[in-house]
């Protein structure tokens, strides 16, 4: 994903190579509806992209536009910064969910936050499981409950209340279309 200054945001492009002699990296010219988006050398473009470490920034500078070729060369700009750790966006939440642990422990819990690839619930009942311990819930979100099995990934006391972090190992395909929707709204209730 680049950002082009403060004129123009959120377009989509990919890294074609480097140059390490000269410190470039080439991009391919993002384009709007199939048309060129205006750049000039020495414009500051912010390139995004995503590892298993979560998401990445580097500001960089425009050196070079080759519109026939469709390639962008810029130039980093500043060192790599780790924008968030998580891959996927957290929604707030303010529904529930009945967690049910493999050891047979089940909790009703109040749902924080979620995303596509977990959790965060709260609750106030004492809770024995910990960090690893496989689980099944059942999600009451906005247009329907989800049910998802997984693991919890953290845990801490959050005054008298426990929290948990969950991750997804599971979710059935058209649990996650409904899921992947709420979370694009914004709206997990």
């Amino acid at each position: 994903m680049l950002v082009l200054g403060r004129r123009q945001s959120g377009h989509r492009s990919e890294a074609l190579g480097h140059d390490l002699d000269r410190g470039l990296i080439e991009l391919a010219e993002p384009r709007v509806a199939g048309e060129r988006i205006r750049a000039d050398r020495a414009d500051l473009v912010t390139v995004t992209w995503t590892t298993r470490q979560g998401l990445h920034a580097l500001r960089t500078r425009l050196v070079d536009v080759h519109p026939k070729a469709g390639v962008w060369a810029v130039e980093p700009a500043s060192h790599v910064a780790v924008v968030d750790r998580r891959r996927h966006q957290r929604v707030p939440a303010s529904s529930t969910a009945e967690v049910t642990f493999a050891s047979g422990e089940a909790h009703d819990m109040i749902l924080v936050d979620i995303c596509e690839g977990g959790c965060r619930c709260r609750t106030s009942e004492p809770a024995k499981a910990g960090t690893g311990a496989a689980l099944s819930a059942a999600l009451r979100l906005d247009g329907g409950d989800l049910a998802v099995s997984g693991k919890v990934a953290w845990h801490r006391l959050v005054g008298r209340d426990c929290e948990f972090g969950i991750a997804f190992a599971k979710v059935a395909r058209r649990d996650l279309a409904k899921l992947r929707e709420l979370v694009t709204r914004g709206l997990a209730r």
